[in-house]
């Protein structure tokens, strides 16, 4: 009841800052309601906690957090508070390229070959000519395959290298953004050839170090070993999530960092590319690490640049990423021209980032305190009702149980498993099960728990000519074609 109370009354004393007058707050003022704001938010969405950097005119004015990192525990987020921040690892990766490209290490528009002879897809031509750019701006055309590494415990960087070559493209080179973690991986690979080191030293040596981020890591045993790390949540804030240890896909993902840490790495890019008045990186390979390489939405006229999507709303350059894992979400934005930066780490999966990031770009950045009160509504956590799914009536099945039972293998995705629980099927996928729900003639319904939450998929059991079960078809992504799990 506490709660609640204090929740509208800081949101009442919003809504008056809000309407006071027409002279622009101070940026002491302004960054009193942005916090305030925030919490409040953070409360109605459930979040459970979030570290936020922000660098405003160049310099750092905050690093710091509210609500818990451990919720059961009552510990709260600190500057120093350790979150993984998923895919905002890709603009590092590209940094580092950035960096190695001023070297004379490195040449954005040379074909991957050049350097890493071994690179094949499925698509002849993309592996002949995809070029250094094009692993950064995910125009590759290349399918996604992240269910290849995702919740696969047993897997290796090199069997997904050795898969590599039957990874066949969703979209013609260059032609559309499709988004792609194992090209990511493969400029890892390639930074490393260039460079002679292992990439966990060479994000080290060319990011944390230079940028004083002595507390973030590049390995996921580094963050277990993290005494102040933070714990994930589901939507509901609450319930914990296991942590994901993607450290095979390294340059697309596995960064940890704290608010402190994050708030040089957002001051740096803000300064474009400078640390203290010195380049980091030269002003020439700022401009094109942040410029408008590929389209990304044509239709709100955002592009891909190295790592980042940009565009200049409002006659601004801004540049921007997410970033997400199980129970973690992060967002990154720059305006140039304001020399304002802002990260938000959050501790739970929801868009509270989003509408956070967005209200700080008002405020800061336009001195404007309009709240978007039906996005706000949105966000508002809900206890999702399985009722309906848990009593859903099973069909009579078309074979018998036995005959589903069996290992399925597919020469991507590898092996799927059928077996038998007290006379009910069972399903199980790399790390995923689930319990597999009947749906009528040979389709079944399993649930892959995606971190948030359990997302449904549908298998379908195929019969050959001898009416014997000998393989199961499931669709993995959209716009590929169908897997197929041949029976063993």
């Amino acid at each position: 009841m506490k709660k609640w109370f204090t929740t509208l009354l800081i949101l009442s004393q919003l809504v008056l800052f809000g309407q006071s007058g027409n002279k622009e707050k101070t940026i002491e003022q302004k960054l009193k309601y942005f916090l305030e704001l925030s919490d409040s938010l953070m409360i109605k969405t459930n979040t459970a906690g979030v570290g936020i950097a922000i660098v405003y005119n160049g310099e750092i004015i905050y690093k710091g957090g509210l609500g818990y990192r451990d919720v059961a525990n009552k510990n709260i987020v600190t500057e120093n508070t350790l979150f993984p921040i998923g895919s905002n690892t890709k603009p590092m990766t590209g940094i580092i390229a950035s960096r190695l490209v001023e070297k004379g290490l490195l040449d954005w528009n040379a074909p991957v070959k050049n350097y890493y002879p071994e690179f094949k897809v499925d698509d002849n031509y993309v592996t002949e000519n995809a070029t250094i750019k094009d692993l950064f701006t995910h125009m590759t055309g290349v399918g996604r395959y992240d269910l290849l590494y995702y919740k696969n415990s047993s897997i290796t960087r090199d069997e997904i290298l050795e898969k590599l070559p039957l990874m066949k493209s969703k979209y013609p080179i260059r032609q559309q953004y499709s988004y792609n973690n194992f090209m990511y991986l493969i400029a890892g690979i390639v930074e490393e050839k260039v460079s002679g080191k292992n990439w966990g030293n060479l994000v080290k040596d060319e990011v944390f170090t230079p940028l004083h981020m002595y507390n973030s890591y590049s390995v996921f045993q580094e963050y277990l070993n993290y005494k102040e790390r933070a714990k994930g949540y589901k939507s509901d804030g609450i319930t914990e999530v296991d942590y994901q240890n993607i450290d095979i896909i390294a340059p697309a993902g596995s960064v940890s960092s704290t608010p402190s840490d994050m708030a040089l790495w957002i001051k740096m890019l803000a300064n474009k590319g400078k640390i203290d008045n010195q380049n980091y990186i030269t002003e020439d390979q700022y401009n094109y690490y942040t410029a408008p390489h590929a389209t990304f939405n044509p239709n709100r006229a955002i592009s891909s640049s190295i790592g980042w999507i940009m565009g200049y709303p409002n006659g601004k350059k801004f540049i921007q990423k997410e970033g997400g894992i199980d129970g973690f979400r992060s967002k990154v934005t720059i305006t140039e021209d304001d020399k304002f930066g802002i990260a938000i780490m959050t501790n739970n999966w929801s868009d509270y980032i989003s509408i956070i990031t967005d209200y700080a770009l008002n405020i800061f950045g336009d001195d404007n305190y309009e709240r978007d009160y039906k996005w706000e509504k949105s966000l508002e956590y809900k206890k999702t009702d399985n009722t309906e799914k848990d009593t859903k009536e099973e069909k009579p099945l078309l074979h018998k149980i036995d005959e589903y039972i069996g290992t399925y293998e597919d020469e991507i995705y590898g092996k799927i498993t059928i077996s038998k629980n007290k006379k009910k099927l069972q399903f199980k996928f790399h790390d995923f099960k689930s319990k597999m729900l009947h749906l009528g003639f040979d389709n079944f319904e399993v649930g892959l728990n995606l971190g948030n939450g359990s997302e449904d998929y549908i298998l379908y059991f195929h019969t050959g000519i001898n009416e014997k079960i000998d393989k199961i078809e499931f669709k993995l992504e959209s716009n590929m074609p169908i897997s197929n799990f041949n029976k063993q």
